[in-house]
C-alpha cells in the first residue's frame, strides 16, 4: 500500500513536471509570436512621436521667426523716428530739461 502511494505521488510529480514544461513551452511560443507585433507597435508609436515632435518644432520655429520679424520691424520704425528728430531741437530739449532740474 505504501508502495502504491509512493508510485502515485511520483506519477503526479511527473505529470506536474510535464504540465509545467508544456506551459513554459507555450509561454515561450506566445512570447515569440507576440514579439514582432510588439516591435511593430513600438516602431509605429515611435514614428508618430517623431512626426509630432518635428511638427511642433517646425511650428515653434515659424512662430519664433514671425515674432522676431515683428520685433525687428518695430525696432526699425522706432529707429527711424529717433533718426528723424532734428539734432538741434533735441539738443535744445535736453538743455531745457537740464535747466529746469537746476532751477528746482
Amino acid at each position: 500500500m505504501a508502495q502504491n502511494i509512493i508510485k502515485e505521488v511520483q506519477d503526479i510529480e511527473t505529470e506536474a513536471d510535464r504540465v509545467l514544461a508544456e506551459a513554459n513551452e507555450k509561454a515561450e511560443e506566445l512570447k515569440n509570436s507576440v514579439a514582432p507585433e510588439l516591435e511593430n507597435i513600438r516602431k509605429k508609436h515611435e514614428k508618430e512621436l517623431d512626426d509630432k515632435s518635428s511638427e511642433f518644432e517646425s511650428s515653434l520655429q515659424e512662430k519664433t521667426n514671425s515674432q522676431l520679424e515683428e520685433l525687428d520691424a518695430a525696432a526699425k520704425e522706432k529707429m527711424k523716428k529717433l533718426q528723424a528728430i532734428d539734432a538741434d531741437a533735441f539738443d535744445e530739449a535736453v538743455k531745457l530739461v537740464v535747466e529746469r532740474i537746476r532751477n528746482m
